[in-house]
């Protein structure tokens, strides 16, 4: 057996559907003036849509059914688990945004894991529960990394122009020395 092509064509669509908000979420957000209510509104109507957007890749897990071929069933399951991996660079910025996106993206995985009339998956719950684990602390230590090169790069630059500026007051001094020196 394979997945139903209705219900995948429902899945499709909802995932249009959430990727429409999205797009219109941070089309409005970047044109409203910062902090302000407007702004601050669609900022969180693009925070639910991460939310959205993890449970509708969780939600594929709902299309395996146990008389699918173990390929099709990994296929299936690999959507969810890999998307949650790639979402550390999209999402792992913001700590909050990662795990509204990775945990309803992979907490059907882990039911499904759990809750499987087979027990062929039944070992894989604590694998499961490590890799959710091993995301999270890879989404922190990304978003670590990744303060601290901005906050290299803000130091950079801002000693770049300190060393500009004394490098333009060296010379108007060197100048100065020189007229001074053939004044005399």
């Amino acid at each position: 057996h394979q997945v139903n092509t209705i219900a995948i064509c429902v899945w499709l669509c909802a995932g249009l559907i959430i990727a429409a908000l999205r797009t219109l979420a941070i089309y409005f957000a970047a044109r409203a003036v910062t902090n302000t209510p407007k702004f601050i509104f669609h900022c969180k109507i693009y925070a639910g849509t991460i939310l959205l957007a993890g449970a509708h890749w969780g939600a594929i897990t709902l299309l395996w059914h146990s008389d699918m071929t173990p390929g099709a069933q990994i296929q299936l399951l690999l959507f969810p688990i890999s998307l949650a991996a790639g979402s550390i660079a999209s999402y792992g910025v913001w700590a909050p945004a990662f795990f509204s996106y990775m945990v309803p993206c992979l907490l059907p995985v882990l039911g499904l894991f759990l809750f499987s009339p087979a027990d062929d998956y039944s070992g894989t719950v604590a694998p499961a529960l490590l890799y959710m684990i091993g995301l999270g602390l890879l989404a922190k230590q990304y978003q670590k990394s990744l303060i601290e090169t901005l906050t290299l790069q803000i130091e950079n630059k801002n000693l770049a122009n300190d060393l500009s500026d004394q490098n333009t007051e060296l010379e108007a001094a060197i100048q100065q020395a020189e007229c001074a020196s053939r004044a005399k």
